[in-house]
């Protein structure tokens, strides 16, 4: 049989769609990445007015809330935009102790498997908070303290959907090795 027929970037055994889909999550990376980018914009302006407006003796009160908000989002486009890269930050001891047993490929379906369970646990848990603090308004800002769990929601949402991804992704991974050897 022929070997190359099962490379997962060949464009005549998937036509248009595992390239079709590649390219629109390196446009969501993209467009996650201006977002942040935006955001520390903002949060940077906002920082330096609050310097100045205390060096001036001003008293401007909404500054920090929108500082405490414009953190939140960020940090929420910054985790999607990083799980969608698979970019977190973790330790492999199991394919560093177990690399002659078996494929680490395996153990990456495995590890993308749990993240998954326990991101959808996450959010399960996380759904009935946001209607504890409907009453909870913030000072001077026109928003209620929900913003901040509906960030956290956005956020685990947005890095299930990253850690779906690499999971389909290890998935094929793995059947294309085990095409690969059948033959």
């Amino acid at each position: 049989m022929n070997k190359e027929k099962y490379i997962l970037n060949d464009k005549k055994e998937y036509p248009l769609t595992i390239n079709r889909i590649i390219n629109y999550r390196i446009r969501l990376i993209n467009i996650l990445g201006k977002i942040t980018a935006l955001f520390a914009f903002m949060f940077f302006s906002l920082t330096i007015l609050q310097v100045i407006s205390r060096l001036l003796d001003i008293k401007i009160y909404w500054i920090w809330e929108s500082l405490r908000v414009l953190l939140i989002w960020s940090l929420t486009a910054g985790a999607c935009a990083a799980s969608l890269r698979d970019g977190h930050f973790r330790v492999n001891l199991s394919s560093s102790s177990l690399t002659g047993i078996a494929n680490p490929d395996y153990y990456e379906v495995f590890r993308q498997l749990l993240i998954l369970i326990f991101l959808l646990l996450l959010f399960i848990v996380t759904i009935p908070t946001i209607q504890k603090t409907k009453m909870h308004k913030m000072a001077t800002l026109p928003l209620d303290e929900r913003i901040f769990r509906i960030g956290f929601l956005v956020t685990i949402g947005g890095m299930f959907f990253g850690h779906l991804w690499c999971f389909i992704e290890s998935y094929l991974k793995v059947l294309s090795i085990k095409k690969l050897w059948r033959t």
